[in-house]
């Protein structure tokens, strides 16, 4: 299984509509951009990964609940190295806050 920190990308998207006559048909106006990327990581800043986690054990974190964790063996690639435990978020649930918003 394949060990790769989380990240979280935030686009901008702007609509501008378009007046239409009958004989113009309207034309869509959207711009899509890239604005930049956002490592998801422990509070301590060890990224986090999105391998299923394991029941049975969580990490502490300081102002956290308990959070879910998954054990791997290596980073994905083959060989041998260490195992080792990391925080689990499923990202497609997440949004980011305004900025100096406390969530």
């Amino acid at each position: 299984m394949l060990n790769v920190p989380l990240r979280g990308y935030k686009f901008g998207v702007k609509f501008t509509p378009v007046a239409t006559l009958p004989m113009h048909p309207a034309k869509l106006k959207v711009d899509f951009g890239y604005l930049h990327t956002v490592l998801l990581t422990r509070p301590d800043s060890t990224p986090a990964i999105e391998l299923d986690m394991d029941f049975t054990s969580g990490a502490t974190c300081p102002r956290f609940p308990m959070l879910p964790v998954a054990m791997h063996i290596g980073i994905g690639f083959g060989g041998s190295s260490p195992s080792s435990t990391q925080v689990c978020i499923d990202p497609e649930g997440l949004s980011l806050a305004p900025e100096g918003d406390d969530v």
